[in-house]
């Protein structure tokens, strides 16, 4: 048990104590690091989420507004009425 904490054998050590030491911070900062990487992705992936149902929603009120119905009611008001015959192609002679 004496020649285990000798005073040279424990200086020989310094240096690989040292190392393990760096290697046990590089693996502590490296298991940080990935941790807050997660949690920005998933903060992101959640903000996606919500901007594809904007989308989705923004999408679906302009195709309702696009229905000729829809856009006849709201030129109403300006005097322009629908035409009750199909529009026809201008053929050049």
């Amino acid at each position: 048990m004496k020649d285990l904490f000798q005073y040279d054998r424990i200086v020989r050590n310094i240096p690989m104590l040292l190392l393990l030491m760096f290697l046990a911070l590089l693996y502590i900062w490296n298991r940080n690091a990935a941790y807050r990487e997660m949690i920005e992705v998933e903060k992101t992936q959640k903000e996606l989420k919500e901007l594809n149902w904007q989308f989705i929603s923004l999408k679906k009120e302009l195709n309702n507004k696009s229905m000729q119905t829809h856009v006849a009611r709201s030129v109403e008001a300006l005097g322009i009425e629908n035409r009750a015959e199909p529009p026809f192609k201008i053929r050049k002679k």
